[in-house]
């Protein structure tokens, strides 16, 4: 995000295009989450199709991650939304719901949370349910330390059972590594370095 200083004198922050992958990303932040989801070698798409909501209304999510589930509720195959600021999230709150009555989706703002971060509100769910849209947080990045499946998680150990390989446990290290090395990240003139 930038700001701009209009000829009026206002400001307003607009996000920065920027190139990671030779993919161009609408903003840094996305960028960031990809980064992220490379260092945990999490397959991703970036924006691959926009829907047409029943409200009407139209929606492009940033991510689809074709091997990642929410929780154990069904099989691989989660869109990922990622807003700059709690305001953006609920600007765009009732087309989330909206989509969320047909496919799952997970909504962060900000960077990608460190795993051991409880502070830190993490995303939002919004899953389609036979009467509706589930909505429920905070989910974070879980990882299995054995097989490195991944899957969006409620933050409670209880809940560390891997959908694949069923091991309990969870990799927290090599996530909030991730998290860490994706803040840090450097981008040049808004190209990732390696």
């Amino acid at each position: 995000m930038a700001r701009l200083i209009k000829t009026d004198g206002t400001e307003e922050i607009v996000s920065l295009p920027t190139y990671y992958n030779e993919i161009r990303f609408l903003s840094r932040l996305e960028a960031r989450w990809a980064v992220f989801f490379d260092i945990l070698r999490i397959q991703y798409h970036y924006e691959p199709e926009g829907f047409k909501l029943k409200s009407g209304e139209c929606f492009l999510p940033d991510f689809f991650l074709p091997n990642t589930s929410i929780r154990s509720c069904g099989p691989p195959g989660t869109y990922v939304e990622v807003k700059g600021s709690n305001e953006e999230y609920h600007k765009k709150y009732s087309i989330f719901w909206d989509f969320g009555l047909e496919k799952p989706l997970v909504v962060f703002v900000g960077m990608p949370p460190p795993f051991d971060d409880w502070h830190n509100p993490g995303g939002t769910q919004f899953l389609p349910v036979k009467d509706g849209c589930w909505e429920d947080h905070p989910m974070i990045f879980y990882v299995c330390p054995k097989c490195k499946a991944t899957k969006i998680e409620f933050p409670e150990g209880h809940y560390f059972e891997c959908n694949l390989c069923g091991t309990r446990g969870a990799d927290a290290d090599r996530v909030a590594d991730a998290a860490n090395r994706a803040l840090k990240y450097q981008f040049v003139f808004g190209r990732g370095t390696k």
